[in-house]
Parts: C-alpha cells; sequence; structure tokens
C-alpha cells in the first residue's frame, strides 16, 4: 500500500467516524423532541442561497411547464446490480454479464426538473474543484516554507493511524483537510483585547533591532 493509500484510508475512517458521530447527535436532538439541525442559521432555517434538498413545497409547482418522460432503474436478481437507462424495452432484458433475467422498475419523471439538478449539481462540482486546487496550491507552498525553515525537505511521519491521533490537528474542515495547529486562528497568538501593552524597557536602554522580516 503506498503512502497515498494509507492517507486516502485513514481519510475514509475519519469520515466514517464524524458521520456516525453526527447521526448519533441526531438522535439524541430527536430523543429530546428537538429536530437536527444539520445547518442554516441559529434558528434552524436554510442559509440563504443554499436551498433545502427534499420533497416539492405543497401547492408550489415549479416556474414553467414540466417535461414529462419516462427512467428506468434495472435490478439483477442475480448479481444484485442496479443500472438506469432511458431505453423503454418491450419483452424484458436479459443481464448480459450473467444472463439472469432483469426486473425493471418505469419511473415517471419530469425531465426538466431532473436536467437541473444535474446542472446544479456540475456547478457544485465545479466550485468544489476550483476550491480543492485553491487549497492544494496552498498546501504545497506551505511545504516548500517548512522546506525552507527546516533547511532541507522534511521526512513526514509515517502515515497511520497512531500519527494521525498525535498529529497537532486543530481542526478538521468541509474539504476533509486536516488543519495545523500552526495554521489555525493566528489572531489568537496576537493581543486583540485592548489590554495594555508590555512594559518597556528601563530609560536609556536601545531596543534591539527587529530581525529581517519579508513581505507580507
Amino acid at each position: 500500500m503506498t503512502d497515498d493509500d494509507k492517507v486516502i484510508s485513514l481519510e475514509v475512517r475519519r469520515r466514517q467516524k464524524a458521520q456516525a458521530e453526527q447521526e448519533a447527535q441526531a438522535e439524541q436532538e430527536a430523543g429530546r423532541g428537538q429536530p437536527a439541525r444539520p445547518g442554516g442559521d441559529e434558528a434552524g432555517e436554510p442559509s440563504p442561497g443554499k436551498p433545502s434538498p427534499g420533497k416539492p413545497l405543497p401547492g408550489k409547482p415549479l416556474p414553467g411547464k414540466p417535461l414529462p418522460g419516462k427512467l428506468v432503474w434495472l435490478h439483477c436478481p442475480s448479481c444484485d446490480t442496479y443500472q438506469y437507462t432511458e431505453l423503454l424495452v418491450a419483452g424484458g432484458r436479459t443481464h448480459n454479464v450473467c444472463g439472469a433475467q432483469v426486473e425493471e422498475a418505469v419511473l415517471d419523471i419530469d425531465v426538466r426538473a431532473e436536467y437541473t439538478l444535474a446542472a446544479l449539481n456540475l456547478e457544485r462540482l465545479k466550485a468544489a474543484a476550483e476550491m480543492v486546487e485553491s487549497q492544494r496550491a496552498f498546501f504545497e507552498e506551505y511545504q516548500e516554507r517548512l522546506g525552507l525553515i527546516a533547511g532541507a525537505r522534511p521526512e513526514p511521519y509515517p502515515f497511520d493511524e497512531q500519527t494521525l491521533q498525535r498529529l497537532p490537528v486543530a481542526q478538521v474542515d468541509a474539504l476533509g483537510l486536516l488543519i495545523p495547529e500552526a495554521l489555525h486562528d493566528p489572531a489568537r497568538h496576537f493581543n486583540l483585547s485592548g489590554d495594555a501593552p508590555p512594559e518597556a524597557g528601563p530609560p536609556g536602554e536601545a531596543p534591539e533591532d527587529d530581525p529581517p522580516s519579508g513581505t507580507t
């Protein structure tokens, strides 16, 4: 298994654990008679510009004329596989892999609505791809700067579960990236409380020269 495979494996287990924790929290809130609120504002309303997925509101048809059509789901009972198709075939089908008779379920759909959902998902995937590329560039630059600090490219710790539990991770972001403590919330390293600055040294004592700094 390569190092990349190990990282992916760790991330899969971490996301599964996070999902299980979210489900447990939702069950606890449901037991208290309070609906779970995975997102949105404090009042439990969906965030602006992010419609909540679900069934159409009663009495609220989509703007414009629907485009009716049929989508066919196919199920092979032998292989237990599913596939959809737009082709209606009289007389049934057989699975070209095992030769078993395929079960069919024909759905009446609004083709225009389904097409709109596909378009919205492609827009979201485009935005996600841009975000991923931006984060990739950021962490590649961070690696380069860490190499400058060390004087050479450091050797990473082993990519395993024990290392993941002991690394200084401050946060796991929406993309599942591990945000180091050193990069998390830089404002906490500065005096932003309005308190008086530290007292100056004795009179007549010249301050030390500022260390050289680069542009920011």
